[in-house]
């Protein structure tokens, strides 16, 4: 996991946020991540997606007496985070709120219960800890930064969004955001201009904006020669 891609040129509100880590790599945390499968996250994720979240969050852990004064947006590594029957080979995944004073929290007796409380909500989320992340000082009420923090994440590294991987998993082909992908795996610009069509058609406006830039990014990266559309700007949140 890195955070080079865009954010020279892209996020400097994002950068001038971003806390140092323990040492090296190391940022021990405990998160609490968004958790649907992509499609569903490319359909739903807006303001009020994530204020929902925010919202559902904090009314679980105050019902299990779980103090977390220090949330703060961030992201688990993929690679060293492991949350049970949750992919870590997707985009947008292990993005959510982490906690440094909460890095011991999954040796509490409350930590399942919280665990399978959130995962079964809507919007879902998940617990995990990891020794490996990045972290932000954006708190969750911050929805227009978080938001812009989501996307960059989501996107900054492009081989998250390399179609052999996506394809390889067992998706479901109807799905747009895998549609994509398989007309990039063919490099036909036909599949890819019905398939962004039926992308924007079905996910919220960021949503859509995120597959795009996504998958534009990879193909960028390993120069197919496919042409996208601009992305559509965001209005205010």
């Amino acid at each position: 996991m890195t955070w080079a891609t865009h954010h020279t040129s892209c996020w400097p509100d994002l950068d001038a946020r971003e806390e140092a880590t323990d040492i090296g790599r190391r940022l021990d945390v405990c998160g609490f991540v968004f958790s649907a499968p992509p499609d569903a996250i490319f359909r739903n994720i807006g303001p009020t997606y994530v204020r929902d979240a925010w919202q559902r969050l904090g009314q679980v852990l105050n019902r299990h007496g779980v103090a977390a004064d220090d949330l703060s947006w961030g992201m688990m590594h993929p690679g060293e985070t492991h949350i049970r029957r949750l992919r870590n080979d997707e985009p947008c995944r292990f993005i959510g709120w982490t906690s440094r004073n909460l890095v011991e929290f999954d040796a509490d007796a409350r930590w399942g219960l919280v665990d399978a409380e959130l995962g079964v909500g809507t919007p879902p989320l998940r617990s995990a800890v990891t020794w490996r992340s990045l972290r932000w000082q954006i708190g969750g009420e911050e929805v227009a930064l978080g938001l812009r923090l989501f996307e960059a994440l989501a996107t900054d590294e492009y081989t998250d969004w390399s179609p052999h991987d996506i394809l390889a998993g067992g998706r479901n082909l109807s799905e747009p955001w895998v549609r994509v992908a398989a007309a990039l795996r063919d490099v036909s610009q036909t599949g890819l201009d019905s398939a962004l069509a039926a992308a924007e058609r079905s996910y919220s406006t960021l949503g859509y904006r995120i597959v795009l830039r996504g998958y534009q990014a990879f193909a960028t990266g390993w120069g197919l020669a496919l042409r996208f559309p601009d992305p559509p700007e965001l209005g205010n949140v």
